[in-house]
């Protein structure tokens, strides 16, 4: 899968979370009851759902993925039996999950969706991820749904715990303006109200965007010229060593921006840079290392693409 694929579908996904109508009538969703003997399987088509599922430590809980799901060491090769979009329900008929975890919007689930699952004896589990809250709001509904609440717990205290420690960490740095890219072209961005947001301001960055009111803003290199970021991260979730080339090209052709006149560019291409799940703990550490390093120096402002 290419990058601008990936990308594309994670922010879909997000749309369809996001985009809640107040007057829409919820697909009808239930939860396992505690204490069920029979194991409880899983078939995740949200890849947040599947990272939190892995890091709480309850992997052997999927037997199937979601097609944009990234291959993690944790998981074996499992089926991959569809998206947002498209269901593989002959595969899933095949595999009979107790739950099919979606992250949608309730009124964008699919027609019929609800009464395929029951035909073939699952459990919708619909999981809403707009902020970092909701992080940990899944991580609760996940342990409730798997009957594993001890692990989800312990997954949510050292998620907290990392998080906090990054905000201690850079509490009394000052903000640095930053623009946050979601493609090789800076075309693509993250605006405020984001969980993306959330993490910069926790990891000592301040929004360049902060001011607009869309949560993914296109923007074009003359209006990104104008905002003058004094950083820029950019997220490139599994990109490969071709498209970090080319996105550092992209930076070079804008000597004037002081991010790159101050060598402030940072590339993270981890597959899980934009999944809202167990490591964003990671990320809001890579971005508070980059703006407020412990202790600069000119190699690390020279390393910072790297």
């Amino acid at each position: 899968m290419n990058l601008r694929t990936r990308v594309l579908f994670l922010l879909a996904a997000l749309a369809c979370t996001c985009c809640i109508s107040c007057d829409s009538k919820p697909a009808q969703t239930a939860t396992p009851a505690p204490g069920n003997a029979q194991k409880i399987t899983v078939a995740s088509l949200a890849p947040a759902a599947t990272d939190l599922i892995v890091g709480m430590g309850a992997a052997d809980h999927l037997v199937a993925v979601s097609n944009y799901d990234i291959d993690r060491p944790a998981v074996p090769k499992l089926p991959r039996v569809g998206d947002y979009q498209n269901t593989d329900w002959e595969r899933l008929a095949d595999l009979h999950p107790s739950i099919i975890i979606v992250q949608m919007a309730p009124d964008r689930i699919p027609a019929g969706f609800s009464d395929r699952a029951a035909a073939i004896g699952a459990i919708i589990l619909d999981i809403q991820i707009e902020n970092l809250a909701d992080i940990g709001k899944t991580l609760d509904q996940l342990g409730s749904a798997l009957n594993e609440t001890r692990k989800s717990a312990d997954a949510r205290t050292r998620l907290q715990s990392r998080i906090s420690a990054v905000r201690n960490r850079v509490a009394s740095e000052p903000a640095v303006v930053t623009f946050l890219a979601l493609d090789d072209t800076g075309s693509s961005s993250a605006g405020p109200g984001t969980f993306l947001d959330e993490v910069l301001t926790i990891a000592g960055g301040k929004n360049v965007l902060a001011g607009t009111s869309s949560h993914w803003p296109s923007i074009d290199k003359e209006r990104l010229i104008a905002l003058a970021p004094a950083a820029v991260v950019e997220l490139l979730p599994g990109a490969s060593s071709q498209v970090c080339a080319q996105a550092d090209n992209f930076w070079k052709s804008l000597p004037e921006l002081p991010a790159e006149a101050h060598g402030r560019v940072l590339q993270i291409a981890d597959p899980w840079a934009l999944t809202p799940g167990i490591e964003i703990a990671d990320l809001a550490e890579r971005i508070a290392s980059f703006l407020h390093p412990t202790q600069p120096t000119s190699a690390q402002s020279g390393d910072a693409k790297k």
